[in-house]
């Protein structure tokens, strides 16, 4: 993901590195009853799956990113990021399955 900037400044969605990645610069998921998260997180707890309970209840999928300010990011412009963490790397996707009983 382009963070904008000068230099490399691409980003790994679901583990990104460089300054301020501690804080900003990671994808987001939010899933009924479950707190948004961060990306790397919801695969470290859930290991990528996730059941909601059953009930009548609106469901509901985001997915996100961190980041000070939006205006600069995108997918333009591919570079190899902060520390190449992005050098050979295509563009960030995500496959998601729902089961509806």
């Amino acid at each position: 993901m382009q963070t904008g900037g000068h230099g490399a400044t691409w980003k790994r969605y679901v583990d990104p590195s460089g300054p301020n990645s501690d804080r900003l610069y990671h994808g987001l998921v939010g899933l009924p009853f479950l707190n948004q998260m961060r990306l790397l997180d919801f695969l470290n707890s859930y290991h990528g799956t996730y059941v909601a309970p059953p009930g009548g209840y609106t469901w509901q999928f985001f997915l996100g990113y961190e980041d000070d300010g939006y205006g600069d990011n995108g997918y333009y412009s591919h570079d190899n990021g902060t520390d190449n963490q992005c050098l050979n790397v295509g563009s960030a996707w995500v496959t998601v399955t729902l089961i509806h009983p």
